[in-house]
């Protein structure tokens, strides 16, 4: 999915910060025939959406999309839906893949459907996060590891516990990245004791998976046993990992353990050695009395 074929366009992009400048590109490129080319088009597609979404509206609001020699290509369109996904407004999303990915013929792949679901998950949308769901098996991409992970993601943010299991349970070789988005699955919506299976028997953790487990047991008012694996986390990863994964998750933290239980020690920038500086400023670390 690199745009690296043509260097110019992706810099030229990369570079501009102003819709002026990006429509000073957009002339170039028609006045050299440059766009003709149809990988070029979507390359000029993508680097909008990849380095410059701030100008992403531009890509709609011109003939741009409507090119008289050529329509964009599934890569630029996957990079178009991926940006309106992350953005403000992701519902566009759905009008990029209705509008030129189905009228035109186009077949979706992983990385559009990855992007579909992102979108879902950010509207919070359960009709459309099950009518997705039902394109992506319709297509053959229900048993697609990405895709696969991109759904338990998608249901564990609706709330959805039930169908994050449903998902997992056809994952015929869940890796890592799976393991670890079903593990926070269960631990957001209180399932520890299945999160604390999964992460029992991952084969390598990273400290995204310790992160996921402590605040698993911490949401669950299960404070000893997270304080436990905080301590076997720090052994085994390094003290720096355990203060960066209490600063990630201190907010729950400062909530759940009891003055009487445990003290706080807050380093700020001021402190010296290796507790200077991010991310150990306004972290805080406890310890049972």
């Amino acid at each position: 999915m690199s745009i690296g074929k043509h260097p110019t366009i992706s810099s030229l992009i990369k570079e501009s910060t102003t819709l002026k400048q990006v429509k000073q590109i957009h002339a170039h490129l028609l006045v050299n025939a440059t766009l003709n080319n149809p990988s070029f088009h979507g390359q000029f597609l993508a680097a909008i959406a990849l380095h410059n979404p701030t100008n992403l509206p531009y890509t709609t609001t011109t003939p741009l999309l409507r090119h008289p020699h050529n329509h964009p290509n599934l890569f630029a369109l996957n990079h178009i839906i991926g940006a309106y996904s992350k953005g403000p407004t992701p519902h566009y999303s759905f009008h990029f893949y209705k509008h030129y990915i189905l009228r035109n013929n186009l077949s979706p792949d992983s990385y559009t459907f990855n992007f579909m679901i992102r979108t879902c998950a950010h509207l919070l949308s359960h009709h459309s996060a099950t009518c997705l769901h039902a394109t992506v098996i319709k297509h053959g991409f229900d048993n697609h590891p990405y895709v696969q992970t991109g759904l338990i993601f998608m249901y564990a943010e609706l709330g959805c516990l039930g169908s994050c299991y449903g998902v997992f349970r056809h994952v015929l070789r869940p890796d890592l990245v799976c393991q670890t988005a079903m593990l926070h699955a269960c631990a957001k919506h209180g399932d520890a004791d299945f999160a604390r299976k999964l992460f029992d028997e991952m084969p390598h953790r990273d400290y995204i998976a310790w992160s996921a487990m402590v605040a698993g047991y911490v949401q669950c008012g299960r404070s000893r046993e997270a304080l436990e694996l905080f301590r076997e986390m720090e052994l085994l990863l390094g003290i720096e990992t355990g203060f960066i994964i209490f600063n990630r998750n201190y907010d729950i933290y400062k909530h759940t353990y009891t003055h009487s239980r445990c003290k706080y020690i807050l380093f700020t920038t001021g402190g010296g050695g290796r507790m200077q500086g991010p991310p150990f400023s306004g972290c805080c670390l406890f310890f049972w009395d």
